[in-house]
């Protein structure tokens, strides 16, 4: 940190946080210094393990030396802090963390232990102090669970050499500019400017809520990313560990505020009104729907986060009907943008309209316009948000719910430990919360069900003694007592409707349209606890789905077996055996999720092979575990059976085929030619020439990962760098930047490194400087090592070899 000036920023990992004072005061390692961690991990254990860490008898204030960590029986360099006798106190110089260690858990430690730098920093969180000017205990484990081994960016703020404690600011590492901990103007200052239309101009809105066709809010579609970046920075700003009692004292009416909207748990920029007693109403400046709250919910909304005009636009339509009420309604649920233009009006009474669509309808012949189309059922559940599957996306799932094979509910598995914590803290304080009086259609609710568990659930109906509820994370319905109905607490609101509703076919949505033979083999399988499922179709909140599993290395379509099991009509039996049989049609063509990366941000990548002036690099935030899996799967999936050919290989073709190390990675197809098809590998990077009767189809259920690789056009290096010099960064870390995507079925990127140390090792001569620790751990998966025989790079993965960096 002594190497920072003021006012410059660097990433920093947090190891360790106390409360002095009203400051809150934390250790973290500042930089990538992973790899000197790995280092130093090792070099202590083999000091420990082979004696050259000797047991002393005394220790004076001041030494150095290591010491074993009771909790993770581990050794690690400490420095004393006082002699206890038979004991010392120890502060621990890498982590921040200071413990009393028995005299016989202590060693000395080698010269070659200490030449290490310290790698703990000690900083104090600027900005973050206790509301009421004390810390509490909930203050506390909110913080520290916030910022405990969490990966930031800070900013160094002062400086004292004389302490080495630095004062820092600290922000996201996806809001690099908002900073986490805000000291707050006097919310009374606080004002949002009103955004002004012209009369008689046309502006493309989106319909964000509606009263009635006399009131009604709208936003510009032209100020749509500014809205995403400025949700995106409340987000990072208000996070989920939050005190519970908000920083506002006496609110008055017309006080600018940072308010929860209960139905989705999210902070918007509000403002207070009709305040009646410790209760008011906050209006959503954003979107132009308001909640009731309690003034000790409301937050003090930063300086910068009201730069943005408020964004919710108040109209009423040139006339009023019932048709143009519901059509507005139906315009409030679409997606896609409207042409609005400005009749009258002005930013304080709001502003006379009308929308070229309803214009339409207004316009159209009355004896045509009787009929009317049933609103599209585009959202599941009313009072939550849900999961989101988007067609073609590919999915680990299990069957939650099962009515039918023509309506399912289905949980995505990567959900599943956050809804297990979720479940988990409803059963232990649902029966605390107070019994329901005056229930409606869409009442969020805690429901104890028929097998005694309490789970999230929405009112269906409510009618004297008789209420039906769903459980809008299973998809099951109930009819509830009364008595085993709870209010919901705000943090159970926060995640998202775990059930998503699915069908094998969006034309059979009916019970009546299913067999019973095919009810019951389908509700078979409910005892399975993995199946990928393949979203082919998306209608509303429906799903139509492909589902898949695999078992021993055999891969099962439950569609098609669904639909084989079904009970023959006997009388139609002798017709169908002597059919003439259909041909057979070729299997879907298999889509692979793009890798998770986006223009204009950083990522660590390791690179694993050079492509003429372009290098392949590995994206490092998958754990090595999914990796594992994946190859795993894919050897086992083609040792058991040789798979299906790939009938028509084109460019973009996604396929798998066997490496010469005899493995099976999967690839897409980048050209072909002659029988020959060039596939790229993309979770390793490299390609390969192969007859295209080597190539087979990827199954889906090995389709769920993403593709882990991307080919990186490096930006900023000399002219000079040819392929011979990028071969030096195989196998290293790197952080860079992605500054333009190029046009390819491969993905390849315009790739600016960042890494300071890297760039100098270009522009430096060989041994012009000393070597030093560079990076963070990286236990990243089959880097390519080169044949000595061939040209082409081998993968070193059938026996899941694991590289640190």
């Amino acid at each position: 940190m002594a190497l920072l000036k003021v006012g410059s920023k660097a990433p920093v990992f947090v190891t360790h946080l106390e409360f002095v004072g009203t400051k809150c005061q934390i250790f973290c390692q500042v930089g990538d210094v992973g790899g000197q961690a790995d280092t130093l991990a090792e070099r202590v254990h083999e000091s420990v393990e082979n004696g050259l860490a000797s047991p002393i008898s005394g220790c004076n204030v001041g030494d150095l030396c290591l010491a074993l960590f009771n909790e993770d029986g581990s050794w690690y360099r400490g420095k004393v802090l006082q002699n206890l006798g038979h004991s010392l106190k120890v502060y621990f110089i890498d982590y921040g963390n200071t413990e009393t260690v028995k005299m016989n858990d202590i060693r000395s430690a080698p010269d070659y232990v200490l030449a290490i730098p310290a790698l703990s920093t000690k900083c104090i969180v600027s900005d973050c102090t206790p509301l009421s000017g004390i810390w509490a205990d909930e203050e506390k484990k909110k913080i520290e669970t916030m910022l405990h081994s969490g990966e930031f960016i800070c900013e160094i703020m002062e400086s004292d050499v004389n302490t080495e404690v630095y004062r820092v600011k600290l922000y996201s590492n996806d809001a690099s500019n908002t900073p986490i901990f805000v000291r707050p103007a006097p919310s009374s200052s606080l004002s949002i400017k009103s955004q002004n239309l012209k009369v008689g101009q046309d502006y493309e809105v989106y319909v964000s809520y509606v009263e009635s066709s006399r009131k009604f809010w709208v936003q510009l579609k032209s100020h749509e990313n500014d809205l995403n970046s400025l949700m995106s920075d409340i987000s990072a700003c208000f996070a989920e560990d939050l005190p519970s009692t908000g920083d506002i004292v006496n609110p008055t009416e017309g006080q600018v505020c940072a308010a929860c909207f209960s139905d989705d748990g999210a902070f918007y920029r509000s403002i207070v009104k009709n305040i009646q007693g410790s209760n008011c109403t906050v209006f959503f400046l954003d979107y132009g729907n308001n909640e009731e709250k309690r003034t000790s919910e409301l937050f003090t909304l930063p300086q910068a986060l009201c730069q943005l005009p408020v964004q919710a636009v108040q109209c009423s339509y040139k006339v009023d009907s019932q048709a143009i009420d519901d059509k507005l309604h139906d315009l409030a649920e679409d997606e896609g943008p409207s042409l609005l233009k400005v009749l009258s009006g002005n930013t304080k009474s709001g502003y006379v309209v009308e929308i070229n669509s309803i214009e339409q309808i207004l316009n159209v012949p009355k004896e045509t316009s009787q009929i009317s189309q049933a609103k599209s059922a585009s959202k599941l559940w009313q009072s939550y948000s849900s999961v989101v599957m988007q067609a073609d996306g590919i999915y680990d799932v299990c069957l939650s719910h099962i009515d039918h094979p023509g309506q399912f509910y289905v949980q995505l598995l990567g959900n599943a430990s956050n809804l297990d914590k979720l479940m988990q803290a409803i059963d232990e304080v649902a029966h605390n919360y107070d019994k329901l009086t005056n229930l409606y259609q869409g009442y969020q609710c805690l429901a104890k069900f028929s097998d005694g568990s309490w789970y999230r659930g929405e009112v269906v109906t409510a009618e004297v003694g008789k209420t039906v509820v769903a459980a809008v994370d299973f998809g099951f319905v109930e009819v509830v007592q009364p008595s085993q109905l709870r209010n919901t607490d705000p943090n159970f609101k926060l995640q998202p409707a775990q059930a998503v509703k699915c069908t094998l076919d969006l034309n059979k949505t009916a019970h009546s349209m299913w067999t019973a033979a095919e009810i019951d083999n389908f509700k078979g399988l409910s005892e399975k606890n993995t199946l990928v499922a393949k979203v082919s179709l998306k209608k509303g909140c429906i799903h139509q789905v492909d589902l898949y599993e695999t078992e021993n290395g055999v891969e099962r379509h439950i569609n098609t077996e669904i639909n084989n099991k079904s009970t023959v009509n006997p009388s139609r039996a002798a017709s169908q055996i002597q059919a003439k049989p259909q041909p057979v049609s070729a299997p879907p063509a298999v889509v692979l999720s793009p890798p998770e990366v986006s223009v204009g941000s950083k990522y660590k990548l390791c690179f694993t092979a050079v492509k003429s002036l372009y290098m392949y690099g590995q994206l490092t935030s998958t754990s090595v575990e999914k990796v594992a899996k994946l190859q795993t799967d894919l050897n086992t999936f083609f040792e058991k059976k040789s798979g299906e050919a790939l009938l028509k290989a084109e460019v973009g073709s996604v396929c798998c085929t066997q490496y010469v190390d005899g493995g099976w990675y999967r690839g897409i197809v980048t050209s072909v030619a002659g029988g020959k098809a060039e596939v790229a590998f993309v979770d390793f990077g490299d390609s390969v020439m192969k007859s295209v009767n080597d190539l087979k189809i990827l199954p889906p259920s090995l389709c769920s990962l993403p593709q882990q690789c991307i080919l990186c056009k490096i930006v900023n290096l000399p002219s000079t760098v040819g392929s011979s010099g990028l071969e030096k960064l195989i196998n290293k870390r790197v952080e860079v930047k992605l500054n333009g995507k190029e046009d390819g079925v491969y993905p390849t990127y315009g790739t600016e490194i960042t890494d300071r140390q890297i760039l100098e090792q270009y522009q430096e001569p060989q041994g012009s400087r000393p070597a030093v620790f560079k990076g963070a751990s990286s236990r990243t998966f089959g880097r390519p090592q080169k044949d000595e025989t061939s040209s082409v790079p081998r993968y070193d993965l059938f026996n899941i070899t694991l590289v640190i960096l």
